[in-house]
């Protein structure tokens, strides 16, 4: 008898825990599974009739031919290789549902829950959206809570809540134009204030939607002994493990447990509805808004659709008795792309007992829950992004996302890996299918990175009347009278007056010492001919006189200049306003917003102070402002799509008209607070670009905009078509400023 003979002749030494807990299910067809509950660690698992047979056979006795014979026995004609048996006996021992009778059992479990620890910072160092840490045994809280919350499970409240989430679907569907106009701004989210509130409310609907599915659980006659905190997109959260729903024979009281938490966020979003609706401006108002949008959009987008692994996902696997929905269609997917590679075709019909039907519809369920799982993170990474660029934080926010996408390319890629490094993979595929694969898969990488895609420039914008002519202050003064913004003017009419007083006094002196000098010039030339001394005087005189006339005149031509006039046809406008100045004490106030409104009339203004605009009233053109990394990309006549905040939905087309060799020295006061242009206040409180920008003119062809002068944007330059490996690499070079 040979040595391998004896070791299949061997007994096993593994065997079964006794104290696991086990449910059998009865399933679509006739099928059954077996789901086990392991009381110590809380997890949970689900075997197939087969392998539940296999782990009861293990008693520490029976040896792998003695186990492979009763079941081939038993599910005949199906057969058992022992090196399968094998792998799934070592698969039984790592899940820890088999001991062994081995000395050395106390040092594999220790190893075990190192490796489990380990594997629980991978995944959050993979994947920091969604970090759990787990907490505390809410057993005795909820023994508390589930009779004082009996009531909520009686009909009438069922009927409430009904009534209550239909009647706001109905108000939502007839009011969405005048609910969409009482929105704010998606800006007002994104500041330090807005952002705190959204987590606090997003933080409170996710402690009533855990403690949702832990009444029902508990309703059910569920157990649940974990609850702990969820960092779901750096906000706080509770969460609440109620898998012992996994142990409860009927589909329905499953499906009941995992719509809970959808059913709670509902009735929040309906209920806060009304109250921020009816409610005033205010905090509390802001709040109502942020549980309703947190709420609504969560479930929509994460919660009850069924595409993502929450609580939909759980709703349709248990309606359906399709368990490990997620994991069946991507094996099937897996399964049918290696089957497609096989040489003999052996993988080509995976999942024998599912129907034609069946499969078909697995694979549909892989395919659009991973395009829409991929959608999702690219709208979750594209907010964090801009959130890290509104507050001028982007190398820490492309480190952030750079962390997200290798956490999703990496597994794919090593699983790939590991199947071309399989020596039996590699003897079972088809070599030229093999090559071909690879071929595409390189084509396909090299298509993304070497076909050209549109590339375009987001910037900043502030409007302006075209052909504008700024009306500067040059000589400073103290306002007498202004013109009114929205004046209609000719070339040359008046628009503002201005008087100096210390200017008239300077005139006055100018003029009585011009009077004295041609005085004295009169003086010398009468006494010329008696007196040599007066003679050679007079030239020195004339020239001194000619002097104080030379000063006269240019004070006379300042005078002039106090009175400003229009150097073109067309309408009035305001310049950017000044905010109120702070005023120190024993200090006079000076003028805010613009010179032209009435109340700064009699206010010092200074030389170079822009008074106001005069332009065409009906044409616009942007001023747009662009970082020095990508200035280099713009050029005039390139097409340029507008997006004004006071035109929300509306896009308005442009084209550059000019772009200036210059860098700018000061920044319009619109500009503070956005997203791309980071701004800097000087000694002076003048406004600063932060880092080397430029300015470039955009002309808007679409007249008569209904919009104000000065207000703001945002502009996307298309630059033409580069790869987008070269747009990659200047991302790259750009965010952590380093070349290549």
């Amino acid at each position: 008898m040979t040595a391998s003979t004896l070791a299949v002749e061997r007994p096993v030494p593994l065997r079964v825990r006794p104290e696991l807990a086990v449910l059998a299910i009865e399933g679509k067809r006739g099928a059954r599974c077996w789901r086990i509950k392991d009381p110590l660690a809380l997890e949970y698992f689900q075997l197939e009739d087969e392998e539940y047979a296999i782990l009861t056979m293990l008693d520490g006795r029976t040896s792998l031919a003695e186990i492979r014979r009763r079941f081939e026995q038993r599910y005949a004609p199906q057969h058992l290789s022992l090196g399968q048996l094998q792998a799934y006996l070592s698969h039984l021992h790592a899940e820890g549902l088999a001991l062994a009778d081995t000395p050395d059992q106390g040092r594999h479990l220790l190893e075990r829950k190192k490796s489990s620890a380990r594997r629980g910072l991978a995944a959050a160092l993979i994947n920091p959206l969604a970090i759990r840490f787990r907490g505390f045994d809410p057993g005795r809280f909820l023994d508390w809570l589930s009779p004082r919350c009996r009531w909520l499970f009686s009909r009438w409240a069922a009927a409430l809540a009904l009534v209550v989430v239909g009647f706001t679907l109905v108000f939502v569907v007839g009011q969405f134009e005048r609910i969409s106009l009482r929105l704010p701004e998606l800006k007002s989210f994104l500041t330090p204030a807005g952002l705190l509130w959204l987590s606090v409310a997003l933080g409170g609907a996710k402690v009533l939607h855990e403690l949702g599915h832990a009444l029902v659980c508990r309703r059910y006659g569920g157990e649940c002994h974990e609850m702990g905190l969820l960092l779901l997109v750096f906000t706080p959260c509770l969460y609440c493990n109620v898998s012992d729903a996994w142990m409860m024979p009927g589909k329905w009281p499953r499906v009941a447990i995992s719509a809970a938490g959808i059913v709670v966020e509902l009735l929040l979003a309906s209920v806060c509805l009304w109250l921020w609706w009816f409610s005033q401006p205010g905090m509390l108002n802001s709040i109502f808004l942020d549980v309703v949008l947190v709420c609504s959009i969560g479930t929509v987008v994460f919660n009850g659709n069924p595409l993502l692994k929450y609580d939909g996902y759980y709703v349709l696997s248990d309606a359906l008795e399709v368990p490990n929905l997620a994991e069946q269609s991507h094996a099937l997917v897996r399964r049918l792309a290696w089957g497609w590679l096989a040489r003999d075709g052996s993988l080509a019909h995976p999942h024998e007992r599912l129907s034609r039907s069946a499969r078909r519809w697995l694979v549909t369920y892989a395919v659009l829950s991973g395009a829409y799982r991929v959608f999702v993170m690219a709208m979750i990474l594209w907010f964090c992004w801009s959130l890290f660029a509104a507050w001028n934080l982007k190398v820490l926010g492309g480190g952030f996302v750079t962390v997200v996408l290798a956490g999703m390319a990496v597994p794919p890629l090593v699983r790939g890996v590991q199947f071309l490094r399989d020596p039996v993979r590699r003897r079972e595929a088809d070599p030229v299918r093999l090559r071909w694969t690879l071929a595409a898969g390189l084509l396909l990488l090299g298509a993304l990175f070497l076909v050209p895609v549109p590339q375009r420039v987001s910037a900043d914008l502030v409007l302006q009347p075209a052909g504008e002519n700024r009306v500067h202050v040059t000589v400073p003064g103290r306002l007498v009278r202004a013109v009114t913004a929205g004046t209609e003017v000719a070339a040359g009419d008046p628009l503002a007056e201005l008087d100096s007083a210390p200017l008239r006094r300077e005139i006055d002196k100018l003029q009585r010492d011009c009077d004295m000098l041609a005085l004295r010039c009169r003086n010398l030339d009468s006494r010329r001919a008696e007196d040599a001394e007066a003679a050679a005087a007079i030239p020195a005189a004339a020239e001194e006189l000619d002097h104080a006339k030379q000063r006269l005149a240019q004070r006379l031509d300042d005078q002039r200049r106090l009175g400003l006039r229009a150097p073109a046809a067309g309408v009035v406008f305001p310049p950017a306003d000044v905010p109120e100045p702070v005023q120190r004490r024993q200090e006079l106030a000076g003028w805010s917003r613009t010179p032209l409104e009435p109340r700064n009339v009699g206010s010092w203004l200074d030389a170079g102070t822009v008074l106001c605009s005069v332009g065409r009233p009906r044409e616009f053109e942007a001023l747009l402002v662009i970082g020095q990394s990508e200035i280099e990309l713009v050029t005039q006549g390139q097409l340029v799509r507008l997006s004004l905040d006071q035109l929300p939905g509306r896009v308005v087309e442009g084209t550059v008209a000019e772009v200036a060799a210059v860098n700018l020295e000061s920044i319009p006061a619109e500009l503070v607070g956005s997203r791309d242009t980071a701004v800097l206040r000087d000694k002076t409180g003048a406004l600063k670009p932060a880092e080397t920008s430029y300015q470039a003119r955009v002309t808007i062809a679409e007249r008569d905009l209904p919009v104000s002068v000065r207000a703001r944007g945002r502009a996307k330059i298309r630059v033409g078509s580069v790869p987008l490996g070269q747009q990659l690499y200047r991302l790259v070079r750009q965010t952590f400023h380093f070349k290549l």
